[in-house]
Order: structure tokens, then sequence, then C-alpha cells
């Protein structure tokens, strides 16, 4: 079964949901987890119930260059993400890591140890080009990485999550001096049947910040703000087109304390109920729960 419609199953039956209440607008984000075209999944929008599930929208495919290396040292996706989304070798930003071309260091400081160096951007533009040992992922948990990377946040990491985590916490250390905050843009295009979500128009506007000196702080708290705004925006859609009224909320990404306080108040703005998850996990720990659940209704 899916990984992703057993997150949604999962929050379902945390809540209650009887398979009589019917099909919901599911959101699952995580870092990573098997596709069902191969690909690997975690920025999805579904529609779903215990019976089966639809995927309706999710980030666009993405480049994660030497697989897990690329989540131990997120400044691979970062790098990976821009070349895929410009087409260019990437012009990082002096600050990029904690250090500046033509060997920057990655990492410096509070973001851990580790380099890139000239030969390790050819080698990550040949990976991507080439797609070796390159695959390539719809993940929001890997977009969350690759900004914080990309911010000089943490660029290699020693436990799950550190860099989404990290850049959680500078978000919420911001000062409080702005009382309405936009996110940056982001595009949506129909492809088959569901939505893509464009993230060149994000990642050129993060460029653009950096390059100008924006605080750190300022740019992480923005993205939240993005992602909230892209979880709102998919959802309202898929809810005008199926006329569904409830959104489920599980992954790991949901464990971002920061990206709830955002997303639920814009999701029930537009008048949509919506599920957290309460006695089980959000992240991976709960979803055998979901597993249980879809088991049982295709055996019944």
């Amino acid at each position: 079964m899916q990984h992703h419609h057993a997150h949604i199953a999962s929050c379902l039956a945390d809540n209650g949901w009887s398979s009589d209440d019917g099909p919901v607008i599911g959101v699952a984000w995580d870092g990573t987890g098997y596709g069902t075209d191969g690909h690997i999944w975690g920025g999805e929008f579904l529609v779903a119930d215990y019976q089966g599930f639809r995927r309706a929208a999710h980030l666009e495919y993405l480049p994660m260059p030497g697989g897990e290396a690329a989540i131990r040292n997120p400044y691979r996706l970062a790098i990976g993400y821009l070349y895929a989304l410009t087409g260019c070798p990437p012009s990082l930003p002096p600050n990029f890591g904690g250090g500046g071309l033509p060997s920057p260091r990655v990492g410096g400081g509070a973001g851990g140890g580790g380099c890139a160096g000239e030969e390790e951007l050819r080698i990550i533009q040949q990976q991507v080009d080439k797609g070796i040992n390159c695959p390539q992922t719809s993940a929001g948990g890997r977009l969350f990485d690759a900004v914080s990377a990309l911010l000089g946040i943490r660029a290699c990491i020693t436990y799950e999550a550190q860099a989404a985590v990290e850049l959680e916490m500078i978000a919420t250390r911001r000062p409080k001096c702005q009382s309405h905050v936009t996110g940056y843009p982001f595009g949506v295009e129909e492809e088959g049947d569901g939505l893509v979500i464009r993230l060149r128009p994000l990642f050129e506007a993060l460029l653009t910040d950096l390059q100008g000196g924006m605080v750190v702080g300022e740019m992480a708290y923005r993205f939240h703000v993005t992602v909230a705004e892209m979880m709102g925006a998919l959802c309202e859609r898929i809810a005008q087109e199926t006329g569904l009224r409830t959104v489920a909320l599980s992954g790991g990404c949901f464990q971002n304390r920061l990206l709830l306080a955002l997303v639920v108040p814009r999701l029930r703005g537009v008048g949509l109920r919506v599920l957290l998850h309460r006695r089980v996990p959000c992240n991976d720990g709960g979803v055998s729960l979901g597993q249980a659940m879809i088991a049982h209704f295709a055996v019944n």
C-alpha cells in the first residue's frame, strides 16, 4: 500500500473518521515515501479515504544528487535544485553554507562541516544531467532541507530532519516587527490528471533576498509562510473541484509547529474543516495505523 495514502488513513483513524464519512483532501508532506510512479513522493495532495486515493497535486520533481548523500548533505539538494530549475550552473550567494566560491565552505559555524568545491559542483551537475544516482523527489521535507542549506543554516546533518528543524527555529526567533508577511511566489500548473507546484519563482526570490542582504530569519519565516500559502491555495482549489470540505494533515513536516500555526488558520479561513493527529504521531511512527486501516477495508 502506498506510504502517503497510509499517512492520511492514519490521520482519519486518529480522528474517528468512519468509512461512511467519505473521502477527504489529504495533505501528506514528509521526507521520503515510494510513489506509484517509481519516484520519491512527499509533497502530496490526495483525495483519499480508507479504500483508495487519487493524487490531485504535488510538488514538482527535483533531483537528489547522490541519493542518500543528498539527505545527509542538504547543500547537495540546494545545488541540484538550483541547477535543475534554472538549467544553468548555480550562481550561489557569497554566504552559501557560510563561505564563498570557488571553494565555498559548506556548513561553517552553526551549519556543520563539509565543503563543496568546484569539482563537487561539476560532479553534481553531471549527476543531474545524466541521471546518475540522482533520484527524483517531490518531497516537502527535502524542500525544507534545500532551503535550509541555501540560507546557510544547515549544510550537513547529524540526525534526521536537522536542517528543517533548525530552519524552523531560526524562523521562530525573527523579530515580530511585521504584522503581515506574504510568502514568496510559486507556480501551479496542470499536468496530466492533477496539478504541479512549480518552485523556480520561489528559489529565484530567495536568491534575490540573499544577494540583497535580507536577514536570514526573515527569509526562513517567509519561506514557512510560502508553504502555508501553497497548502491553502491547493486545498482550496481541490475543494472547489471536488466539493470536499475536510482536510487531513499528516506526515513528518507537520511536526513543525510554526507550519501548523500558519496553515491551519488559512484552511479554516476558507471554510475547510482540518483534521490533525491527536493520539498517534503524524510522522512514520503513526503510519502503521493507516496501513492497518487500509488492509482492513481491502479484505472486508
